[in-house]
C-alpha cells in the first residue's frame, strides 16, 4: 500500500496558493517555526482558521461565523463548543488589532500563552481535517453542509 501525500512537496512555495488547505497549512507552519510574539503567533493560527472556516464573499459577522464554524468541528473531536467559540472570540479580538496596526492591550494578553497554545491545536486539527478532506469535498460545500449543526441547539449540548 502506498501512502498518498496530502501537501505539496514544497510547501515553502513563493507563489500564491489557492487551495484553501495549502494555505491554511502555510499559516500554520507561520504561527509554529517563525519566531515572534505572542499576537503574531495567535494572528497566524486565527489566519489559518479563517482560510479553512470563513468563504471568500462574506463581510460580515466574521468572528461569529468563525467561531461557530470552528467550534461545531472541534466539538466533535471532544472540544467544549462554548469554550472554544469564547477562545475564538479573544484569539480574533487580538488579532484584529494586530493587523490595523493596534496595540493589544495589556489585559487582553492575560493567558495569552495559553490562548495561542488552543489556537495553534485549533488551527493544527482543522488543518488536518481539511487537508484529508480535499479530495472528496470543496471547502464551500463542506461549509454548507454543515450549516444547519452550526445553528442546532442540540448541538452545543455536551
Amino acid at each position: 500500500m502506498q501512502i498518498k501525500p496530502l501537501m505539496l512537496i514544497d510547501h515553502r512555495q513563493t507563489e500564491v496558493v489557492k487551495n484553501p488547505a495549502d494555505l491554511a497549512f502555510n499559516r500554520y507552519s507561520e504561527a509554529i517555526f517563525v519566531a515572534g510574539s505572542l499576537v503574531v503567533r495567535i494572528t497566524a493560527g486565527i489566519t489559518c482558521l479563517e482560510a479553512l472556516f470563513l468563504k471568500g464573499p462574506e463581510r460580515s459577522e466574521l468572528s461569529y461565523k468563525l467561531s461557530l464554524r470552528v467550534a461545531s468541528l472541534l466539538r466533535l473531536f471532544g472540544f467544549n463548543a462554548l469554550e472554544v467559540q469564547t477562545n475564538i472570540h479573544r484569539a480574533y479580538e487580538i488579532r484584529s488589532t494586530h493587523i490595523h496596526g493596534g496595540e493589544v492591550e495589556k489585559e487582553r494578553l492575560k493567558d495569552a500563552d495559553d490562548l495561542c497554545r488552543k489556537i495553534l491545536e485549533y488551527s493544527r486539527l482543522a488543518v488536518l481535517t481539511f487537508l484529508q478532506l480535499q479530495s472528496t469535498v470543496a471547502k464551500d460545500e463542506f461549509l454548507g453542509n454543515w450549516t444547519g449543526l452550526f445553528l442546532s441547539q442540540s448541538h452545543w449540548r455536551k
